[in-house]
């Protein structure tokens, strides 16, 4: 009985089964080549019929022939006669067999090896806390021994460039923070009759979290990857070696002052993002509370206590000064190409902002275990 166009016909017969295959065969017909497997491996002595078949492609034939093969393995009897076309058909895959892909040898990993692996992805990690440490310790001591001059021009130029530039960026993305947090908090807390709370949940949430957090990835993505770009295209050209041929340290020149400037204005930036962040929240309470931002205002002046404010502002100047070392320090490791420029570039982004939310989260834990705040 025919059940489906693409599907044989089976019918019983004194000495096993009698297949008669459908008009079009496909690769693409998945449920006739399965049924056909299944046919071959249920029934003993098997008599196909291609009288009816119009269409087949070579992908199909194979794994036809492919079946049968296998089933004849097994002592199977299959009756298979024929037409002139398939015969044809039989003879291109004859000249022009279809092979199946060549086995990958799967790569043995050995217990010393894995082990090998291991030990030198840990040595290559100390090495990359060693070399932070060092370049801290450098930053340090020029901090200690810092001479007046052209250094506070230098950084007053980063300020404008990694700092005031940055204020466009920083306000959007705080003010609509500030919009999804008060939005989503009311949408959850109305179910409770708690829509005021919103407020403390935006307050709160800005100051100690979002907005340090937020500022800390953004001047990582804009002004980090702009100091490593700009240090290693240095290192490509030579110019930090000629400054040091010049009796200039590189140091003091190149990367002191980008570093001052983001652990300077880190807070500043901070304090416009709490703002924007709150700004974002009060017109979201106007808009779905009918609240008057006065009273938004008011009542954020009430929630929030001034060590709540400072914890946010106070951390900020811990992520400029990482964020301005590893910049810096992925841009010096540049080589004589363009390709490792961007490599570093890239590498500076991404550690920075992991150490960003790394040491956001052990001051948060931190000062959480001794509930201050």
């Amino acid at each position: 009985m025919k059940e489906h166009p693409f599907l044989p016909e089976i019918t019983p017969a004194p000495e096993g089964v009698h297949i008669r295959l459908p008009a079009t065969i496909l690769i693409s017909h998945a449920q006739f080549l399965s049924t056909f497997s299944t046919l071959l491996q249920q029934n003993q002595t098997i008599t196909l019929d291609w009288n009816q078949v119009e269409r087949i492609d070579l992908d199909s034939l194979f794994l036809i022939n492919h079946k049968i093969n296998a089933a004849r393995a097994t002592q199977k009897q299959i009756n298979d006669a024929r037409p002139s076309m398939i015969q044809e058909m039989d003879k291109v895959l004859e000249r022009y067999p279809i092979t199946s892909p060549p086995e990958v040898p799967r790569k043995h990993v050995s217990l010393a090896s894995s082990i090998t692996h291991i030990g030198e992805k840990s040595f290559s990690l100390l090495r990359e806390i060693h070399a932070f440490l060092v370049f801290f310790g450098q930053f340090f001591w020029e901090c200690v021994n810092l001479q007046r001059g052209s250094f506070w021009r230098n950084t007053s130029y980063y300020m404008l460039t990694a700092g005031i530039h940055a204020i466009p960026i920083i306000c959007i993305t705080s003010l609509v923070i500030g919009m999804v947090l008060c939005a989503q908090g009311i949408m959850q807390l109305e179910r409770f009759g708690a829509e005021m709370q919103s407020i403390h949940l935006v307050g709160y949430s800005m100051f100690r979290e979002a907005a340090p957090l937020m500022t800390a990835i953004i001047v990582a993505g804009r002004s980090g990857s702009a100091y490593a770009a700009e240090i290693g295209t240095m290192q490509v050209n030579n110019e930090v070696s000629a400054l040091s041929v010049m009796g200039i340290d590189p140091f003091r020149k190149l990367i002191l002052p980008r570093i001052f400037a983001l652990t300077i204005f880190m807070p500043i930036l901070t304090m416009i993002a709490d703002i924007m962040g709150l700004i974002g929240g009060s017109i979201v309470t106007y808009v779905e509370l009918d609240l008057p931002m006065t009273q938004f205002w008011a009542t954020i002046k009430e929630v929030i206590s001034m060590p709540t404010f400072l914890i946010g502002i106070l951390k900020t100047p811990l992520f400029g000064t990482a964020i301005g070392i590893i910049s810096c320090l992925q841009g010096m490791k540049a080589s004589k190409s363009a390709e490792s420029v961007g490599y570093y570039t890239t590498l500076s982004v991404v550690k920075s902002i992991f150490v960003a939310i790394l040491l956001n989260s052990i001051v948060s834990v931190s000062l959480s275990y001794f509930r201050i705040g």
